[in-house]
Formats: C-alpha cells, sequence, structure tokens
C-alpha cells in the first residue's frame, strides 16, 4: 500500500508543500507562483514548492521577517474551499518543530517536522490505519507500506 500525504489538498496525488533545492527570495517579484504564498490580512508568507494558483492561507501565529514564525495555525484554501490545516511550529514560513497536519479526507499526521516534510518521530493515521515510527526526510516504510509527508514518492526512492 502507497500513502503520499501532501501538506496541501491541492494536488493529492502529490505533495504540494515539499521541499527543493532551491528556494527564491520570498521578497523577489516573479511570474507564476514562486513557492511563496502570502496571508492577504498580514502578509506573512510560507513556503509552498507546488503552489496552486488558486492557492491562499491563513495563518494565525507571528510573523519574523515577513515569514510564518513560531506556533500557529495554517490554513490553506483552494479559491475560498478550506483544504489542508497545519497546527505547529513554523520557521522562516516552514514547517519545522512539532506539527499536526489535518488533511480534508481524515487523514492526520502528528510528529516532527523540519523544512516542510516529515521527518523524526510522526504518527500517521488514515482510514483507520495506523503508522508510526522514524521519518526521514518526509519518508516512512514499514513493511510493504511506502509513506510519504511532505516529499513526492520519487524523492524517497519509492517507485
Amino acid at each position: 500500500m502507497r500513502f503520499c500525504v501532501p501538506f496541501v489538498a491541492a494536488l493529492l496525488a502529490a505533495p504540494a508543500f515539499g521541499q527543493t533545492s532551491a528556494m527564491p527570495d520570498p521578497g523577489r517579484p516573479s511570474g507564476p507562483p514562486s513557492g511563496w504564498i502570502a496571508d492577504a490580512k498580514t502578509g506573512c508568507k510560507i513556503w509552498d514548492a507546488a503552489a496552486d494558483p488558486e492557492e491562499k492561507i491563513t495563518w494565525s501565529g507571528e510573523c519574523a521577517n515577513g515569514m510564518a514564525d513560531g506556533k500557529g495555525t495554517l490554513q490553506f484554501f483552494i479559491g475560498d474551499k478550506p483544504v489542508v490545516r497545519y497546527e505547529g511550529d513554523m520557521r522562516n514560513g516552514r514547517a519545522d518543530g512539532h506539527g499536526i497536519n489535518i488533511e480534508p479526507d481524515g487523514g492526520r499526521y502528528e510528529g516532527q517536522w523540519r523544512n516542510n516534510a516529515a521527518d523524526g518521530f510522526g504518527v500517521y493515521i488514515r482510514d483507520g490505519k495506523r503508522y508510526e515510527g522514524t521519518w526521514t526526510n518526509g519518508c516512512l516504510k514499514q513493511g510493504p507500506d511506502e509513506l510519504t509527508v511532505g516529499v513526492t514518492r520519487e524523492s524517497c526512492g519509492f517507485k
């Protein structure tokens, strides 16, 4: 069984809040979505490597240097429809520390995050199945099950 847990539900088949090697300057203007998304009310930004053009966010926590920082709630929307919600620690606009990611279909990951990916001890529950263990760069393999949180299957070496 294969599970791919996106941080944003915009692309349920591929994680939308994954890591990339090049993270542009949040202050630099660009054409298509750069990955930096700002809360329309506060201007506070978060990084989403695969931002949907219809994606919007709200962030309830602190904002340091224009980026989400500290504890808070990050709600993602596609258009006006709420999708994934993250409750927890952010650092420099990225999930980092302890957090809970709640998907619209009921899937839930709770545990450690680093640079927008599950990293460290965490528990993922979906459809009544529970997976717990030490995640590495968003990847967890338990027997035949391959799970990702915040990254692509390919980046984990899963086929």
